[in-house]
């Protein structure tokens, strides 16, 4: 940011001034650990959430399993191919984040288009 600043004198003085605003990437992996900061944090059961943190490497076969059975009990999807409804990949981020899936749920739009997708490419890689 820049402004002009008059002196006593009645000269124009420049003076730069510098705003170290730092940005937050929208989405991190740091150590197999996959870092969503939300656009619009959201506040669940009274916990304000600002970010979703999802851990892959601890996800096992019953908990994607699991994953399945929340999504078709809540959702249905008409997908022969589970992986690629938004229900279960949200599911799936809910496990991979150790948050219920309601929360994951209650992101915002750009937020949850964010989450499902990083699911997708673990679930298809």
């Amino acid at each position: 940011m820049e402004f002009k600043e008059k002196n006593p004198e009645g000269q124009q003085k420049e003076q730069k001034i510098e705003i170290n605003k730092k940005k937050k990437d929208y989405v991190t992996v740091i150590g197999g650990v996959t870092t969503i900061n939300l656009k619009h944090p959201i506040k669940f059961n009274d916990v304000d959430i600002f970010e979703v943190k999802m851990d892959f490497n601890l996800l096992n076969g019953a908990k994607l399993c699991e994953a399945e059975v929340v999504s078709q009990g809540r959702y249905y999807s008409p997908s022969s191919e589970i992986k690629f409804g938004q229900a279960y990949q949200a599911a799936v981020g809910a496990a991979a984040a150790d948050l219920p899936y309601e929360a994951i749920l209650e992101l915002k739009h750009s937020d949850f288009d964010i989450l499902v997708e990083v699911v997708k490419g673990f679930l298809l890689a």
